[in-house]
C-alpha cells in the first residue's frame, strides 16, 4: 500500500475509533437526556421519504419527545435494559405505541422499530448520540395543538386563519415562543408589516424575556370580516437571537366557500 493511501485509512480508522459508541456511553446519555439520532437502513427508506428521526428522553419524568421529518410526538416512555439490550416504549398522545430495541456492538448502535399501523414492516437503522452543544440563546416558534408540535420556521412557514384543523372558520390561532437556548432570550417584541396589516391584530407578549427552556403563548387574530380574498401580513419576533431577529411569519386568512 503507498504511503498516502495508507496515511488516509488511518486517518479514517481514528476517527472512527474516535467516535465509536459503547453501551455505558448509551446509558450515560440516555440518563443525562441527550438526544439519539436515527438514521433508515436504506433499504427500508421508501421514495421521496426523509429518513431520521431525532429521539429525547427524560427519565425523571419518562416524558419523550420524537422529532420525525413531518411532525412531533410527546408523550411518556417506559424503558427496560437487559443483556446490553435497551427497549423503549414510547407511548404517543394520539399514536400507537412506538417499540425500540437498541444495542451496541463493534462501536456502532443499531435499532429496530416497530409500530402499526405506522409501520407496515420493522424499520432498521443506525443511530447516534447527538453532540451536546452550548447555544447562548436561541428562539423556536410553534403553533397551537395540545403540545405544540408544530414547528415553524423562520421566513417560511405560513399561518392561515381561515380556517381551523377540523375545517371551520377560525380568525385567531395561538403561537408559543420558546428559548431553546442556555441564557436568556431577551428583547421580546412583535410587530406586523404588509398590505393588510391593519386587518391583523397580535396579543401582546407578557414578558419580555424568556429564561432557558421557558415558553411564551400569544394570538394572532384576523379583525375584518370574513374575507372573500386572501388578506396576508407578516409577523416579525424580534429578540437578541443572533441569526433569527426578527423571526417572520406569513399569515394569511380567507375563508372558503360552504358547499
Amino acid at each position: 500500500m503507498n504511503r498516502p493511501l495508507l496515511s488516509l485509512v488511518l486517518f479514517v480508522f481514528s476517527i472512527v475509533q474516535a467516535h465509536a459508541l459503547t453501551d455505558s456511553q448509551l446509558a450515560a446519555a440516555i440518563a443525562d437526556g441527550r438526544a439519539l439520532v436515527f438514521m433508515n437502513s436504506p433499504e427500508t427508506t421508501a421514495p421521496g421519504q426523509e429518513p431520521g428521526w431525532k429521539l429525547k428522553l427524560k427519565p425523571s419524568s419518562h416524558d419523550f419527545n420524537f422529532s420525525r421529518p413531518m411532525n412531533d410526538i410527546n408523550g411518556s416512555f417506559t424503558m427496560t435494559r437487559r443483556g446490553g439490550v435497551t427497549s423503549i416504549v414510547l407511548a404517543g398522545l394520539s399514536e400507537d405505541p412506538i417499540t425500540l430495541t437498541l444495542s451496541v456492538s463493534d462501536g456502532v448502535g443499531t435499532f429496530r422499530m416497530t409500530a402499526s399501523p405506522q409501520f407496515d414492516q420493522p424499520v432498521n437503522g443506525i443511530f447516534h448520540i447527538k453532540p451536546k452543544v452550548t447555544i447562548p440563546h436561541e428562539i423556536t416558534v410553534r403553533g397551537a395543538g395540545s403540545d405544540y408540535s408544530w414547528k415553524l420556521y423562520d421566513g417560511k412557514s405560513t399561518v392561515d386563519l381561515g380556517i381551523d384543523a377540523l375545517g371551520n372558520p377560525s380568525f385567531s390561532y395561538d403561537l408559543v415562543i420558546k428559548n431553546a437556548g442556555a441564557t436568556p432570550l431577551k428583547g421580546l417584541r412583535i410587530t406586523t408589516t404588509g398590505a393588510d396589516r391593519s386587518k391583523f391584530s397580535v396579543s401582546k407578549l407578557k414578558t419580555t424575556t424568556l429564561a432557558p427552556g421557558k415558553r411564551a403563548i400569544f394570538t394572532v387574530s384576523y379583525d375584518g370580516k370574513a374575507p372573500l380574498t386572501t388578506k396576508r401580513a407578516r409577523l416579525h419576533i424580534w429578540s437578541n437571537d443572533k441569526d433569527e431577529s426578527p423571526f417572520d411569519i406569513n399569515v394569511t386568512c380567507k375563508v372558503p366557500a360552504i358547499d
